[in-house]
């Protein structure tokens, strides 16, 4: 994965700022085409091989932030302020259709060549030759002293890299593809790459991993903004990781929220315990009916994953509603007028909400830090605000408020058995993982319940947060623990 600070980031940053600015302001319709050339006059260097490409990125990355998809909206004839008409009349209209959370870029992919095993100018053409010696496939042969690997016959099986002496041989990732769980990344005619939405489960792993930032997700900033300039009341449900995420005070950051416009903030927390409770009652129903192991329902990308590519699964995954569904029902259920927006670290919540009528929204983390940039929000000079439980809901506990990290989930269930259980817990999900659960259809293990979280670090390391995992989690724990 890419490091958290990164120019593709704050590129993404300042343009999301910038949208969110001209929403609110009211001239998005007649600024937005000024945008490209404004942030890269001819006199900038170039980031590609000319500043006209430089813009049409900029272009294509706009049309993401706006919400739109480019394997379904990508017209050439179309200017940024006709796709702004289009975005203004959707948030106009209220909760769009459910619609993919991700999108590729075409023009702003490399089309890179990686996934191969390259010999470097360090290569000594040894009398050893350990690489070709115990190449399986041989090949690699030695011309004019130095090893060259035929590509045709490689396996990327890496036993020349290892072998080499002088670490002549490198391996060049390709980074979206390599980073994607299951394979939804593809390669097209003309090289670059597609996203396979049957395969694709939304994790959002591309989006963090591609050195270009050729993978976005598609925004509802325009959405939001629109409804913080409307009549009815709008509701910030946080998930617990928020409180990880900046370094300040929870209650300040409580009270910036409420200075971009909402009006109230509730946690998600309380929903957790919830969900915690239910689905502690539910191992205990499917032990009774030897239907064990159990498997949580808060992750909405496992929830695709077993979805699309382990459907043997489908009967072992809770019928617990996540946090985010128990609260806005709760929210909703109080008042079905007011505007329910999650704020979290995740992108495949995006495709969660479009199926609940209790969530209108959802915005990452990354996308409230631009909130707070559009506003010049000082969160330290914001007045302190309690966040509010989910009404009629339960009190969050510091096993509610731990939700967001890795073992969270199980912890806050035992919590609620009240007896011992046979537990796993898997942190971050990749390919060898995904085949290790599907051994598991073969051969149910012993196993009372299995946690998976597709982010390392659980939802601290969301592919949607401003912060690395390891300090949001002692940001997190030190909230969690203050009541105690």
């Amino acid at each position: 994965m890419l490091a958290m600070r990164n120019n593709t980031a704050y590129i993404k940053r300042d343009l999301m700022s910038e949208v969110i600015r001209m929403t609110l302001d009211g001239t998005l319709e007649e600024k937005i085409d000024a945008l490209p050339p404004r942030l890269y006059p001819r006199t900038k260097e170039s980031l590609r091989c000319c500043v006209y490409k430089d813009r049409a990125m900029i272009r294509y990355r706009l049309m993401g932030i706006m919400g739109f998809s480019l394997e379904e909206d990508d017209e050439d004839t179309l200017l940024l302020r006709d796709y702004a008409r289009k975005a203004l009349d959707r948030a106009s209209r209220g909760k769009p259709d459910k619609m993919k959370a991700l999108t590729m870029l075409d023009m702003v992919c490399s089309s890179c060549a990686g996934g191969k095993y390259h010999v470097t100018d360090l290569c000594r053409g040894c009398v050893a030759r350990p690489c070709q010696i115990n190449c399986p496939k041989n090949a690699i042969t030695i011309v004019k002293g130095r090893s060259i690997i035929d590509e045709e016959k490689c396996i990327n099986c890496g036993k020349c890299q290892q072998l080499c002496p002088y670490n002549a041989i490198v391996y060049t990732p390709l980074p979206c593809s390599e980073n994607c769980p299951v394979d939804a990344i593809v390669r097209t005619e003309d090289g670059t790459r597609a996203i396979d939405f049957d395969k694709c489960i939304s994790c959002g792993n591309c989006t963090r991993s591609c050195p270009f930032g050729a993978v976005v997700e598609r925004s509802r900033i325009i959405d939001i903004a629109t409804a913080l300039k409307g009549e009815k009341k709008v509701a910030a449900l946080v998930a617990p990781a928020l409180y990880g995420q900046f370094p300040y005070d929870p209650e300040r950051l409580n009270g910036a929220i409420r200075d971009i416009g909402f009006d109230r903030v509730v946690e998600v927390a309380s929903g957790a315990e919830e969900t915690a409770r239910l689905e502690a009652q539910e191992l205990g129903e499917k032990r009774k009916e030897g239907l064990l192991p159990l498997t949580n329902s808060c992750c909405p990308a496992w929830k695709e994953t077993v979805e699309k590519h382990l459907p043997a699964l489908r009967d072992r995954i809770s019928h617990t509603p996540s946090p985010m569904a128990i609260t806005g029902d709760l929210v909703k259920r109080q008042d079905p007028e007011t505007i329910t927006v999650f704020i979290g670290p995740c992108i495949a919540k995006k495709n969660e909400a479009a199926r609940l009528d209790c969530i209108d929204y959802t915005m990452t983390f990354e996308e409230l830090g631009a909130f707070l940039l559009a506003g010049s929000i000082e969160v330290e000079k914001s007045e302190a605000l309690s966040v509010q439980a989910a009404p009629a809901g339960p009190e969050a506990r510091k096993e509610g408020r731990e939700f967001a990290r890795a073992g969270g989930v199980t912890d806050a269930l035992l919590s609620y058995l009240g007896e011992e259980a046979k537990t796993v817990r898997l942190d971050g999900l990749d390919r060898k993982k995904v085949k290790q659960l599907g051994n598991y259809t073969k051969f149910f293990p012993d196993l009372d319940f299995i946690e998976v979280m597709c982010c390392e670090g659980g939802c601290l390391g969301g592919p949607g947060v401003i912060s690395s995992a390891k300090p949001a989690e002692v940001r997190l724990e030190k909230y969690a623990r203050r009541e105690e």
